[in-house]
C-alpha cells in the first residue's frame, strides 16, 4: 500500500486505522532474514490467495460507502429545508410579535378606560356612602328623638320624630341609588370579562410564541459537516483496500501458480456464497488476466521487488478486517447524526407549524377586536348614563338630609316655644293669683263693714227704705278661655274678668276665698 495514503490522511472518526498503514523498517531490505516479519519465501501460496480473497471480500464495503453516500445527500436535503423553514419561521415570528404588540397596546388601552372608569365610581361609591350615611344618621337621630307627651293629646302612645316622616322618598331614592350601583358593577364586570377574555388570548399567542425558542432555531450545519467528513474517510478508506486488493492481485499473479490457485478458490467461494450485497466486486480473470499482458508470465518482477511486494500484503493483510469492521461502525455512528438531523429539520417544521396556529389565532383574535371596541364604547355609554342618574339621586340626598336636619332643629325650637309659653302661663297664673288674694281681702273688709252695719244702726232702719240693703257683695272671678289662640281671636277675648251678682234677697254662703277656675 502507498505510504502516502496513511500519512496524508486526514485524521478520521473511525480511528488511527481507519486506512490500512505500512510501516516497513529500514532493516528489511539490509537485512531479510529479520524475524519480525515472515519472510516471503515463508508464506505459502495459499496464504497468498486467502489474502487475495480476503482483500476482494472487503471491496464490499463499497455497500456501506453508498449508504454513507445517501446519508449525506439526506442529511444535504435536511439542512437545505431546516435552512429555508428557519427564515420562513423567523419572518413569521417577527411579524408575529408585531401584531402581539398591537393588540397588547389596544388592551392597556382597554385597562386604562376600566381604571380610570372604575376610580370614578369609586369615588361616587364613597361620595354616596357618605351622604348616605349622613342621611341615615339623620333619620335614627329622628328615630332615637321622642316627642313630648305635652305635644300630644292625652292616652296616645309614646311617638318619635321619625313616625311624622313619609319614609316612602328615602326608600325610593335609596332603592334607585341601589340599582344604579346595581347597573354599575355590572358593566364593569362585563367589561373586565372582555377584558379577560382578550388578555388570555394574548397570552395564550406568547406562550406559543415562548415555546417555540426562535433565537435557536437556526439550523446548525454540524451534523451535515460530521457525516460529510466520515463518508469522505470511509471513500479514502475504500481506496486504500482498493489498493490492497491490487497489490494482492500482483503478488498473486507474480507467484509462480498462483493464478490458477486463485481463479479456482474464487469459483469455489462465488458457488458457495455471495459476498457483494448487490455491489459488483472486480473480476479476478480480468485482473489475473489482464489485455495488456495475456501472457501471465511476461515482464515478471525480481525476487527483491516481489519480497517488498509480499511484505507489504502481509503486513496490510492484518489490518483488514479491523478497517473493515471500523467502516462498518463508522457507518452505525452516522445512523443517529443522521436521525439528529432529521430530528433538527422536524424541530423546525414544529417550530413552523406551531408558529402558524399561533399567527392564525393571534390574527383570530385581531378580528375580534371591532368586539371589543364595541365593548368599550358600551360601557363609557353606561357609566355615563348611570353616573347622570346618581348625581340627581345625590343631590336629592343632600335636599332631603338638609330637610331632616331643619326637621330636628325645629323641633328643638318647639320645645323652647313651649317653654316660653309655659313660662308665661306661670306670670300670668302669679298675676291672677295675685288679683284674686286681693279681691278676697276687700270681700273680707266689706263683709265686717256690712256686719258693723246690722250691729250699729241697721236694726232701725226698715228693710224697705233702701231696697238693695240686704243685697250681697258683687263677686268678681278670673275666667281663662282654654281655646285656641286664633279661635278665641276671633269670637271673645281672653283671658276676661266677668262681674257677677247674687240674686237679690240671698247672702253670699260660698268660700270667699275660691280660686278662680280655669
Amino acid at each position: 500500500m502507498p505510504s502516502s495514503v496513511s500519512a496524508e490522511a486526514a485524521p478520521s472518526p473511525v480511528g488511527s486505522s481507519g486506512a490500512l498503514t505500512h510501516r516497513r523498517p529500514a532493516s528489511l531490505r539490509s537485512d531479510p532474514d529479520a524475524d519480525h516479519h515472515e519472510a516471503p519465501s515463508a508464506v505459502p501460496l495459499e496464504r497468498l490467495v486467502e489474502y487475495l480473497m480476503e482483500a476482494k471480500r472487503s471491496l464490499a464495503s463499497m455497500h456501506q460507502l453508498v449508504q454513507a453516500g445517501n446519508m449525506v445527500a439526506r442529511a444535504t436535503d435536511y439542512h437545505e429545508r431546516a435552512v429555508k423553514l428557519s427564515a420562513d419561521g423567523s419572518f413569521l415570528y417577527w411579524g408575529l410579535a408585531s401584531l402581539v404588540q398591537q393588540l397588547d397596546a389596544m388592551k392597556r388601552g382597554f385597562i386604562r378606560t376600566y381604571d380610570n372608569q372604575k376610580k370614578k365610581f369609586d369615588d361616587n361609591i364613597h361620595l354616596l356612602d357618605a351622604s348616605v350615611g349622613r342621611l341615615t344618621g339623620i333619620l335614627d337621630k329622628l328615630k332615637n328623638t321622642p316627642v313630648d307627651p305635652v305635644f300630644r293629646p292625652e292616652g296616645e302612645e309614646s311617638k318619635n320624630l321619625k313616625d311624622f316622616v313619609d319614609e316612602a322618598n328615602v326608600h325610593n331614592l335609596i332603592n334607585a341609588l341601589k340599582d344604579c350601583i346595581n347597573e354599575l358593577k355590572a358593566a364593569e364586570t362585563s367589561f373586565a370579562g372582555d377584558i379577560f377574555r382578550l388578555e388570555t388570548d394574548i397570552t395564550a399567542v406568547k406562550a406559543r410564541m415562548k415555546a417555540v425558542a426562535i433565537p435557536d432555531l437556526s439550523p446548525s450545519p454540524d451534523h451535515l459537516m460530521q457525516l460529510s467528513e466520515r463518508s469522505f474517510q470511509m471513500s479514502q478508506t475504500l481506496v486504500s483496500l482498493t489498493q490492497h486488493f491490487d497489490k494482492c492481485v500482483k503478488a498473486v499473479r507474480e507467484s509462480e501458480g498462483g493464478m490458477e490457485l486463485a481463479l479456482r478458490i474464487d469459483a469455489e467461494a462465488s458457488q458457495e456464497a455471495s459476498y457483494n450485497d448487490g455491489v459488483q466486486l472486480p473480476s479476478l480473470t480480468h485482473r489475473l488476466q489482464p489485455d495488456d499482458h495475456p501472457n501471465p508470465k511476461h515482464d515478471l518482477m525480481s525476487s527483491a521487488e516481489l519480497h517488498e511486494l509480499v511484505q507489504i500484503v502481509v503486513e496490510d493483510a492484518a489490518e483488514v478486517q479491523p478497517t473493515v469492521r471500523e467502516m462498518c461502525e463508522t457507518l452505525e455512528s452516522m445512523t443517529p447524526i443522521l436521525a439528529a438531523s432529521r430530528e433538527q429539520l422536524e424541530t423546525c417544521e414544529g417550530v413552523c407549524t406551531a408558529l402558524v396556529e399561533a399567527f392564525y389565532h393571534a390574527e383570530s383574535v385581531r378580528r375580534k377586536m371591532a368586539s371589543y371596541q364595541a365593548a368599550e364604547r358600551e360601557f363609557r355609554e353606561r357609566i355615563a348614563a348611570e353616573q347622570d342618574t346618581i348625581d340627581t339621586c345625590e343631590s336629592q340626598v343632600t335636599e332631603l338630609t338638609h330637610f331632616y336636619e331643619g326637621y330636628i332643629n325645629a323641633y328643638g325650637q318647639l320645645k323652647t316655644e313651649y317653654r316660653r309659653r309655659q313660662a308665661l302661663d306661670e306670670k300670668i297664673q302669679a298675676i291672677l293669683q295675685k288679683a284674686a288674694d286681693a279681691v278676697e281681702f276687700y270681700r273680707e273688709q266689706d263683709r265686717v263693714a256690712r256686719q258693723n252695719v246690722e250691729s250699729s244702726f241697721g236694726a232701725f232702719l226698715p228693710r224697705d227704705l233702701w231696697v238693695k240693703m240686704d243685697e250681697p257683695m258683687r263677686e268678681f272671678r278670673v275666667i281663662l278661655d282654654t281655646k285656641s289662640l286664633d279661635t278665641a281671636a276671633a269670637t271673645s277675648p281672653a283671658p276676661t274678668t266677668a262681674p257677677t251678682t247674687a240674686p237679690a234677697g240671698s247672702r253670699d254662703t260660698g268660700d270667699p276665698r275660691e280660686p278662680a277656675s280655669s
